[in-house]
């Protein structure tokens, strides 16, 4: 029974885990230090 509420708890962190580290990369790859020439040429 313990074994089971262990596997579950890693299954849940190991989603969340995912989230955030999903949604960093996200938010990285929208920054402005990924965008493209032509929206950065604007900037200048």
């Amino acid at each position: 029974m313990s074994e089971k509420i262990v596997q579950l708890i890693e299954e849940v962190m190991k989603g969340q885990i995912r989230e955030l580290v999903g949604g960093n990369v996200e938010k990285t790859l929208n920054g402005s230090s990924f965008q493209s020439p032509c929206k950065l040429k604007k900037l200048t």
